[in-house]
């Protein structure tokens, strides 16, 4: 389920934020931070799974949207366009320090582990069982590639549609379709395998 906010902005005033902020007004472009801040640290969190590096990469994404704003060409949401540069951020994060422990792609929808959960804690209380299914799916999720690891993430982790998915990785809405199709797919042969390997 996607985080709302209470801050949130409409096209138009994300349009007026975007000319002010490109004038200079440094407070526009705080709008712009404290409207889409939770949910940018949430997906980063949930592509690095630690707190400080969720908050240390936001920030930054931040800064690079602020200082990269006049190429923005409103094609897409201002949202969509931040929202892509963090998750690139965030996807070089990983990549560069190998961490392995992706949240797993339904975490969310479990009531007792959601994302703001997951920000107040490193380690979500649940029962050993739960745990052990945590750590399967975290294990399948590393097997993935990285391409349906993160449409998994953006899908049923932080609940984007098909064409908010094809604006932020920048493909058609059949493509997402189909990467989505065969990640999810692949997730549960590796589960299936692993649980009939009795390992």
């Amino acid at each position: 389920m996607m985080v709302e906010t209470e801050t949130a902005i409409s096209r138009e005033e994300e349009r007026d934020l975007v000319k002010r902020s490109l004038s200079g007004d440094i407070e526009a472009f705080g709008r712009v931070v404290r409207a889409y801040e939770t949910r940018i640290r949430l997906l980063i969190y949930g592509v690095v799974r630690d707190r400080q590096t969720a908050d240390d990469l936001s920030q930054e994404a931040f800064i690079k949207a602020f200082r990269s704003l006049s190429r923005f060409r409103g094609k897409s949401s201002l949202f969509t366009w931040i929202y892509r540069i963090a998750l690139n951020r965030a996807l070089d994060y990983r990549r560069r320090e190998k961490v392995r422990s992706w949240v797993e792609y339904d975490e969310a929808r479990d009531s007792a582990v959601s994302p703001a959960a997951c920000l107040k804690r490193e380690e979500p209380s649940a029962p050993l069982i739960r745990e052990e299914d945590r750590s399967l799916v975290r294990m399948a999720m590393d097997r993935l590639n990285p391409r349906h690891r993160t449409i998994l993430i953006l899908r049923e982790w932080e609940g984007l549609n098909y064409r908010q998915i094809s604006e932020t990785m920048k493909c058609s809405v059949g493509t997402v379709m189909s990467r989505l199709f065969y990640a999810r797919k692949q997730l549960k042969e590796i589960i299936t395998a692993h649980r009939g390997a009795g390992l």
